[in-house]
């Protein structure tokens, strides 16, 4: 007889039914997974959490004897009208070990699983990944190990209890007023949680702990209906979030709205540092604040934690809950930032700031240690008379955790401003929120230095306007958009400016920083109104993508290889390298920094009577000649310095001895410095040089250095052709430099 593996699943209490009711397969020995359970199952409104009536699929995996004894490898197990089926009939083997692990929800985007591939696996299904987008989905396990009878034998079940493997989370407030014509609202309750984590389930059960990524996620839990007098209710829904060690902090912000009668009275915005207890798998903790008049009056709220129905009680907590302070003027403002209390501050009048910067600079230590700051503008103006940073959060030790600013117009009176909103920390993050910039335009409306690594920032319908919008440094940052506007203000010729950049100097890059624009819109003009650049990634792995619903005017995506670097942090990005050599030519300033490796599909020139700096910046710079005719990838007419990198020419088509083929070419009048730079010509023709320096007429000359460079060909390394009488043609060979030629390294051609 055939030993057929039969899926199917109910509730313990269902076992009995469901092997009855499956009479399509065998019965007697077949095997049959049932009594799937999912342990904890808990009580709520709004409750994300997977119960064993709700589950309807899974994955599963198995194997016999050995881990490389596959039968099962993430096959989808589904469950329609009542009974459980998957595709590809497996069969038992008599008296062998089966072991079986199984996650859910089935074919979830949020978990990646990375079996075991030793013993391990027969303890459990090897390592996984999680992610927790909104704190809405589940993650169930489960595995069992059974030892297959004699052939045909009734084996019995394959029995999968699932356990939680998160944590689970609610609130609950009361209406502490005396008085009973008091009621209150809150509203916009949300807690950040760590967003990504991996836990090892070949282990054993005790072992088992969740390993925390980089970044948050926040979790949205929604309003608490009107509570009247002495009223207690729970908000309106519960979330998941990854279990965690006592040492992590999370964020709990929310609205209080306080009535009088039927008489909205005061509104406040709380926030609350939770620290100090470990949230565990399979826990579901309930947050109960008492809310009154010294809550209001912004003294802080006790929190604790107790038991929740059907999940393990994790005890009692109190948690912190810092002061919002209302600010009318530039003093009261500043004074309430140097408050170590205040974790908020509310405008209730326009402020004008003069020239003061709103700062968490390292020199002010009464703000650095602050891990969480609002600034709510309240729909007030924020008036900026000076040259610095309008808001710069800034602290020692990358202390901020989360800071945001709300509500607010920035209007800028000064001719200069250097930035808008500045952050300038590492792995902290954002919030920018209904924020409108007015009157000057600043260099940056908002500015990511490369002290920013890893923030993680979150844009919403805001109006950003500067000579650049959106610019940004650090490397590994998350920034997401939303119906926003990005305006880039490009008074003059000589501005280079872009709505949303993201930076590449050739010292710092934002590598890995992703920037996703949903909606709003993109604009940039130049200083005749004409589509000026929308977007520039001079980046190697970073990326920017714009949606289809964001209206752009402007280009997208110019590719920068080189910039034209004029020092000061002042440079001109620039999309081909003989842009960016005409540009210094032109201006007679700066010098050209390459800023990725370049293949050209033709030689560029620098121009008689132009001075130019070429730093290749540790960059290769390469070319194919595949031409009959005279061919050079630089070609010097003028004064030229190359330095700190590689250039390289290969050809393709050998013209044996009627044309040349060089990397670089100073030509009549040129005067060429090579200095740290590996020049090789790679052969293909027989006439091919590293440098060919040409003179050509009477009383003509050309002038080459080399300094502690190395320029290589198959051929010949250097050409000195002297062509026309009283001509002059100069090399000099300094220290550290080196020319390799297979048949002469130096060819001094006298035609």
């Amino acid at each position: 007889m055939k030993k057929l593996l039969v899926i199917a699943l109910a509730a313990i209490s269902m076992a009995a039914c469901m092997n009855e009711e499956t009479t399509m397969l065998p019965q007697g020995d077949a095997i049959s997974f049932d009594s799937a359970f999912i342990d904890n199952a808990t009580r709520a409104a709004v409750d994300p959490s997977i119960k064993t009536a709700t589950l309807d699929g899974f994955n599963v995996w198995g194997f016999v004897k050995e881990y490389d004894g596959t039968i099962f490898n993430g096959t989808e197990v589904k469950k329609a009208d009542g009974v459980w089926s998957y595709q590809g009939t497996q069969y038992w083997v008599p008296n062998q070990p089966f072991y079986f692990a199984a996650l859910a929800p089935m074919n979830s985007a949020n978990w990646i699983v990375n079996l075991a591939t030793d013993d391990a696996a027969k303890l459990g299904l090897g390592t996984v990944s999680f992610t927790n987008d909104d704190g809405t989905e589940d993650l169930l396990y489960a595995k069992e190990m059974m030892v297959s009878k004699g052939l045909n034998e009734d084996n019995g079940p394959v029995k999968f209890q699932f356990q939680h493997l998160l944590s689970k989370v609610k609130f609950t407030f009361t209406n502490g007023f005396p008085t009973e014509t008091a009621s209150i609202k809150v509203t916009n309750l949300k807690m950040e949680v760590p967003a990504a984590a991996t836990i090892d389930l070949a282990q054993a059960d005790y072992a088992k702990a969740w390993e925390l990524g980089n970044g948050t996620t926040t979790l949205e839990f929604g309003d608490v209906e009107k509570l009247a007098y002495t009223q207690r209710a729970e908000v309106a829904n519960e979330r998941l979030t990854i279990p965690a060690a006592a040492t992590q902090d999370y964020l709990v912000s929310f609205d209080v709205e306080l009535f009088m009668g039927a008489q909205s009275v005061h509104t406040a915005t709380l926030t609350s540092t939770v620290s100090g207890y470990e949230l565990a798998m399979g826990h579901a903790y309930n947050f109960t604040a008492v809310i009154n008049a010294e809550s209001l009056q912004l003294e802080s709220i006790v929190f604790d934690v107790v038991e929740v129905q059907d999940w393990v009680s994790a005890g009692d907590k109190e948690v912190y809950v810092g002061q919002t302070a209302a600010v009318a003027d530039a003093t009261e403002l500043m004074t309430a930032i140097a408050d170590p209390e205040v974790t908020a501050v509310v405008l209730t009048e326009d402020i004008n700031l003069g020239s003061t910067t709103i700062t968490r600079a390292e020199d002010e230590t009464v703000v650095v240690e602050k891990q969480y700051f609002t600034i709510d503008g309240n729909g007030k103006t924020l008036t900026y008379n000076g040259s610095n940073r309008v808001i710069d959060f800034r602290a020692a030790d990358d202390a901020i955790k989360s800071a945001t600013v709300k509500n607010l117009t920035i209007n800028i009176t000064s001719s200069y401003c250097e930035r808008g909103i500045n952050f300038n920390n590492t792995n902290g993050s954002l919030l920018i929120e209904n924020v409108t910039f007015e009157g000057t335009a600043p260099t940056y409306a908002v500015n990511f230095p490369a002290s920013a690594d890893g923030a993680d920032v979150t844009i919403k319908n805001s109006y950003l306007a500067g000579n650049i919008a959106l610019n940004v440094w650090g490397k590994n940052m998350a920034i997401n958009a939303f119906n926003t506007e990005f305006v880039s203000v490009d008074n003059t010729e000589a501005e280079d400016y872009v709505a949303v950049k993201l930076n590449n100097d050739g010292t710092n890059i934002a590598d890995g920083t992703i920037i996703n624009i949903e909606g709003g819109k993109i604009i940039a003009r130049n200083e005749k109104g004409e589509p000026n650049r929308a977007t520039s990634n001079a980046t190697n792995t970073g990326v920017i993508n714009v949606s289809e619903s964001t209206e752009v005017v402007g280009m997208l995506d110019i590719d920068q290889v080189a910039i034209v670097d004029y020092g000061t942090n002042q440079f001109y990005a620039m999309s081909s390298l003989q842009d960016a050599i005409d540009k210094v030519a032109k201006d007679n300033n700066g010098r050209v920094k390459v800023t990725k490796n370049i293949a050209l599909t033709e030689g560029v020139v620098v121009p008689a009577g132009a001075t130019v700096e070429i730093d290749l910046n540790g960059k290769t710079v390469s070319a194919i000649d595949n031409t009959n005719a005279n061919y050079q990838l630089i070609k010097n007419e003028g004064t030229l310095v190359v330095k700190n990198g590689t250039l390289t020419v290969e050809a393709t088509v050998n013209s044996g001895w009627n044309r040349y083929s060089a990397v670089i070419a100073n030509t009549v009048g040129g005067n060429l410095t090579v200095k740290n730079v590996h020049v090789e010509h790679l052969g293909g023709t027989d006439m091919a040089y590293g440098i060919d320096n040409l003179t050509n007429g009477k009383g003509t000359t050309a002038v080459t250095t080399i300094e502690n460079a190395t320029v290589k060909s198959p051929y010949r390394a250097v050409r000195q052709f002297l062509n026309g009488v009283e001509a002059t043609n100069e090399l000099y060979v300094k220290a550290g430099a080196k020319l390799e030629g297979a048949n002469k390294s130096i060819f001094f051609h006298d035609p």
